[in-house]
């Protein structure tokens, strides 16, 4: 768990808990965990990685369904970014055993295929239950990951300076973000008159947001809105990003607010931009 220990002192718990748990999902109970690390062979990973892929997971109302290959490669990363850790601190000679075994199946992405527009997103708020709307057009008003967002506490949100500090997430660090009044006033509200330590985005229970709360309540707003039905929650942050690209903002200034890169922007959403392409070459006059 030494990769695990690096990533929660770099990114933070929520980051190192979701590697954690999917080590103790995949390699914990499967066989090559009783095989001593060095001792791996490209048959014992590629076994495993078999394995994996034949694993069914529980689609709506518990009927089990194939993995897709996309979320074989999720799982995949951790565990590749582990081994390699492990050969950058020169615990095993070399990568022969886990290099071929754990590459990732290419062009195989789905998680940005539905763009969901304006009209839609108000859809989705106004199908779903109270304290899931609160939650659902956070994410409309700001291009955060899920986790991120559910992760943020009253003490997040500076009200005097309308400013949201977003801790670390999948990108590692943290990002302040000056808020429109019409955004802060909407934190204010949600914030409302509770503790700086309790979750700033709350269940009608009180306790924070997590995958298999969020993943019901989409589920229900989903079908009731009439929106696509392999609607996901991080659909919201791309749409959201989709327009902030395709209004021609700078790449860099929409990479800092998402917390990414300028790289991953414009690999996943530079296609987006033809009137700043056009605006760009109408500049070349003779």
């Amino acid at each position: 768990m030494a990769y695990v220990d690096k990533v929660r002192e770099e990114k933070g718990d929520s980051a190192a808990d979701e590697l954690a748990a999917r080590y103790y999902t995949w390699i914990e109970p499967d066989p090559i965990a009783s095989i001593v690390f060095q001792d791996l062979t490209d048959a014992d990973v590629s076994g495993w990685r078999k394995r994996l892929v034949n694993a069914p997971v529980r689609g709506r109302a518990g009927k089990p369904k194939k993995r897709s290959l996309d979320t074989v490669n999720r799982d995949l990363a951790p565990v590749r970014a582990a081994f390699n850790y492990a050969l950058a601190k020169r615990k095993i000679a070399s990568d022969q055993a886990w290099g071929l075994a754990l590459r990732a199946y290419k062009n195989v992405s789905n998680r940005r295929d539905i763009y969901l527009d304006l009209e839609q997103r108000r859809r989705l708020v106004a199908s779903s239950a109270p304290d899931f709307a609160q939650f659902a057009r956070g994410l409309c008003l700001m291009p955060a990951r899920p986790g991120a967002l559910a992760h943020l506490t009253v003490s997040n949100f500076e009200p005097r300076l309308d400013v949201l500090a977003i801790g670390k997430d999948k990108a590692g660090k943290d990002r302040k973000i000056h808020l429109p009044r019409v955004h802060a006033d909407f934190i204010r509200e949600v914030a409302g008159d509770r503790p700086p330590d309790a979750p700033l985005f709350v269940r009608e229970c009180g306790l924070r947001w997590d995958k298999d709360s969020w993943k019901r309540h989409l589920h229900r707003a989903v079908k009731k809105a009439g929106l696509p039905q392999h609607t996901v929650l991080m659909a919201l942050r791309h749409s959201t990003i989709t327009d902030m690209v395709h209004d021609g903002h700078d790449l860099l200034t929409i990479a800092q607010i998402s917390g990414t890169s300028v790289a991953m922007i414009e690999k996943n959403y530079g296609h987006l931009r033809p009137k700043v392409t056009i605006d760009a070459l109408s500049t070349l006059t003779l």
